[in-house]
């Protein structure tokens, strides 16, 4: 079985057909059907109809240490979210080899639409809340907008391209510093777009983890807005939803985690097209969108 540091010396397919024989000698489960799923940029998914029912395989794409992602505490969010209700199941996980299997989650995931709808704004910003509410899990990591914004601006900089303007560093350290001063922290999810939103028409599970940590609350709802392009009135209705249901955010803190919601998307995506230069032309719109907003706001 080829680690995870080792996976570009492999194809997809026969990491493919590894996990299978792996999922096959472990859970004793037999594969009827694998259908790939659509998703991230960073990892392989796909939904795995079994003798025992759905489930889903998901392959690292094998670069967590420039994407700052740590599986280990993936796991632990993972299982603690599993047991409260708002995540998937974890039936395998080997880390080091990236390959994780979880239960496939009733219903399917939101559209664009889905996530700016106000029943489901309300439903969205209940579940923060119950997230937010939960023990920190032990093994998951700590991490604060601060830390995060660094470690994607090390990558860039190792990377030998970094065309981010200097001015929005700046704007970043004094948004960061409300940040410190005044953001309550809680177990994040730090990842909750729409195409991680699994609705089976009464109750929601996220899935993707892998961003999960003990981080400041009020970026969980910023990264939401971010991400779906809540206007001012749309934002303000998820913020007061999440504080009837027992979060606790002020607007002023919630603005500034927007706006470094959005530099930190835009860091993202400058240091996965450093890694993958053929990712550029996907990521271009995206990257305009996020710049006009950042200096709009700044």
């Amino acid at each position: 079985m080829a680690q995870v540091d080792g996976v570009a010396a492999l194809t997809l397919e026969s990491r493919l057909a590894e996990a299978l024989a792996l999922l096959q000698s472990r859970l004793a489960r037999r594969v009827q059907a694998c259908e790939p799923l659509e998703g991230g940029l960073t990892n392989h998914s796909w939904r795995l109809q079994t003798d025992s029912g759905p489930i889903v395989l998901r392959l690292s794409g094998g670069r967590e240490r420039e994407l700052g992602i740590d599986r280990v505490s993936e796991l632990a969010a993972l299982e603690a979210a599993a047991q409260a209700g708002l995540g998937p199941k974890v039936l395998l996980a080997e880390p080091d080899w990236g390959i994780l299997v979880t239960t496939a989650a009733a219903g399917g995931p939101w559209s664009p639409a889905d996530a700016v709808e106000p029943r489901n704004l309300l439903r969205i910003a209940r579940w923060f809340a119950a997230l937010h509410a939960l023990a920190t899990p032990a093994g998951l990591h700590s991490l604060s907008m601060r830390q995060g914004l660094a470690d994607l601006a090390l990558t860039l900089a190792r990377s030998g391209i970094d065309p981010v303007p200097e001015r929005l560093y700046d704007l970043a350290d004094r948004q960061c510093q409300r940040l410190d001063d005044l953001a309550e922290r809680a177990f994040c999810h730090n990842d909750a777009h729409h195409l991680n939103v699994i609705d089976d028409g009464s109750a929601l599970v996220v899935v993707d983890w892998e961003y999960a940590a003990l981080a400041e609350a009020v970026v969980d709802l910023a990264e939401y807005a971010v991400a779906h392009g809540l206007d001012a009135q749309r934002s303000a209705v998820l913020l007061g939803h999440y504080r009837d249901a027992g979060g606790s955010a002020d607007t002023p803190v919630f603005e500034a985690a927007c706006w470094l919601a959005a530099f930190r998307a835009l860091l993202w995506i400058e240091a996965r097209q450093a890694a993958d230069p053929a990712l550029a032309t996907s990521l271009a719109a995206r990257r305009s969108v996020l710049l006009a907003q950042l200096d709009a706001a700044g």
